[in-house]
């Protein structure tokens, strides 16, 4: 990873995606961090009984159970989040402005009512590079982004968690 897009810190990031070629994308892309992959809803929510993720990034839709189809997953989200009191980068594709296929990069909070959207590439296909500027966009959009990490790891250790 070149300087320019490694991170200061190195953080427990929790990965919510259902594609092999994604996950290998993430994995390279955060090989500086601790990565827990998650491939469904049950995955994650078991993972998040037993670890304390700095963060979550997720993919919008992604199986519930293992050999369901994925499906929007947003309130699940919502709901991961106030369980874990995190947040959460949402990557999601679809066709945006003029027909260009795109990956929309949006935080969900449970400190806030509605997503907010950090960025849109326009790019066919997920990359490492679109990965790794995902952390770049956190601590750069996020006021206060390395306080709110240390907040919530203060609040866990109060509650024993």
């Amino acid at each position: 990873m070149s300087d320019e897009h490694k991170s200061s810190k190195t953080y427990k990031i929790l990965l919510i995606e259902d594609d092999e070629e994604n996950i290998q994308n993430a994995l390279e892309a955060f090989k500086d961090h601790e990565v827990l992959v998650a491939k469904t809803l049950q995955e994650a929510e078991e993972i998040l009984d037993k670890h304390y993720p700095d963060f979550i990034i997720s993919d919008l839709n992604f199986p519930t159970k293992p050999g369901e189809q994925p499906t929007n997953q947003e309130e699940s989200i919502l709901k991961l989040l106030e369980k874990r009191k995190t947040v959460c980068l949402v990557l999601t594709g679809g066709v945006y402005h003029h027909d260009k296929r795109g990956i929309k990069i949006m935080l969900y909070s449970p400190y806030v009512s509605t997503p907010l959207e950090l960025k849109l590439f326009y790019s066919d296909k997920k990359t490492p590079e679109i990965y790794r500027k995902s952390i770049d966009l956190l601590e750069q959009n996020v006021p206060n982004f390395e306080e709110i990490v240390n907040a919530i790891k203060r609040y866990r250790k109060f509650v024993g968690g």
